[in-house]
């Protein structure tokens, strides 16, 4: 199996669309660098487990 070429970073300048929290969750190609994917929820509204709220857990 390969390894995905898409990470999830923190983006300090959002707040989740549903609980206000921050940072929401971008995705970006890791072999070129862009942004894939802008998401309005944070970690823990992403993955549904409130130690994703810090992004060291994603």
């Amino acid at each position: 199996m390969s390894e995905s070429t898409s990470m999830a970073v923190p983006n300090e300048k959002g707040s989740c669309c549903n609980c206000g929290a921050s940072p929401t969750v971008d995705i970006i190609n890791r072999t070129t660098g862009n942004l894939e994917m802008s998401l309005d929820t944070c970690g823990a509204c992403t993955w549904g487990e409130a130690d994703c709220l810090d992004p060291e857990n994603w």
